[in-house]
């Protein structure tokens, strides 16, 4: 059985083709099975930030004083607009309930997760362009210095707007 020239020349050309495709197809599965860690820390940071802060405002706080117990959300208002609105036998006024409350929720979560986080609220009272702290240093420490992902939530008072922000720290 003899080949001709130009058969032979067709599966050479064939056998390249296929090599070339193999390598290709190496190359393209060693970049979609590599991980790519820190697209997925910042997702999980970004996430986290928002989940946190939500499920914080919607948590009640237990006051045994009152037959439905307010929210973080209706404290922070209420320390804003009247600081003894809730009178839930701690001896403490809402705007001190609700910073003890916010430390011990996310020293409790973020804090025993070893994430680093800072927490703040500010008033931006109506008609008053300077923005009021409700806690002196924030909750958690200092401001995050370089990566960070936060979340902020407002909420509307009689006395303004009412500004919460919670930076999850990245690895500096």
């Amino acid at each position: 059985m003899k080949f001709s020239k130009k058969a032979q020349m067709e599966i050479v050309g064939l056998v390249v083709i296929v090599i070339l495709l193999t390598l290709g197809m190496l190359f393209i599965a060693k970049f979609v099975m590599q991980t790519d860690s820190s697209g997925k820390e910042i997702f999980t940071r970004r996430f986290l930030a928002s989940s946190t802060l939500g499920a914080m405002l919607d948590t009640n706080y237990d006051c045994p004083a009152l037959d439905h117990p307010p929210t973080i959300a209706d404290l922070l208002e209420a320390c804003v607009e009247d600081p003894n609105r809730y009178d839930c036998e701690f001896g403490f006024n809402n705007c001190m309930n609700s910073y003890a409350v916010v430390e011990n929720l996310t020293n409790s979560t973020l804090g025993d997760w070893g994430k680093k986080y800072y927490f703040s609220a500010s008033l931006l009272a109506f008609g008053d362009a300077t923005p009021l702290d409700l806690f002196d240093d924030g909750v958690g420490g200092d401001p995050c210095l370089g990566e960070k992902d936060s979340e902020e939530r407002v909420l509307q008072t009689t006395n303004g707007i009412l500004k919460l922000h919670l930076e999850i720290c990245g690895k500096n």
